[in-house]
Order: C-alpha cells, then structure tokens, then sequence
C-alpha cells in the first residue's frame, strides 16, 4: 500500500470511528488537508496569521 493509500485508510477509519456527518466531511477533509500540508510548522501562527490579516 503506497502512502496515499495509507492516509486515505486512515482518513476512512477515523471517519467511522469519530461519525463525521456528512455535511461536516467537506470542512474535516479541508482541515485534514491543512494540517498535512502544514505539518512541518506552528499550525497555530499559521491560522493566526490567516484570521488576523
């Protein structure tokens, strides 16, 4: 399993596990994607920078 299938396993479990609704999963996806994308530095100066520009 290559590691794209890895996250989306995982994504796929933890949306069993936690019961994201459905109109919710768009806004979970998106933050998922934040926080991969960003997980190499300060998630929180990252969205303070973001709200407070």
């Amino acid at each position: 399993m290559n590691s794209i299938g890895i996250h989306v396993h995982k994504l796929q479990s933890n949306l069993l596990y936690h019961g994201i609704h459905k109109d919710n999963y768009y806004l979970y996806l998106k933050e998922m994607e934040f926080r991969f994308n960003n997980r190499n530095s300060d998630i929180f100066r990252e969205m303070f920078e973001i709200i407070y520009r």
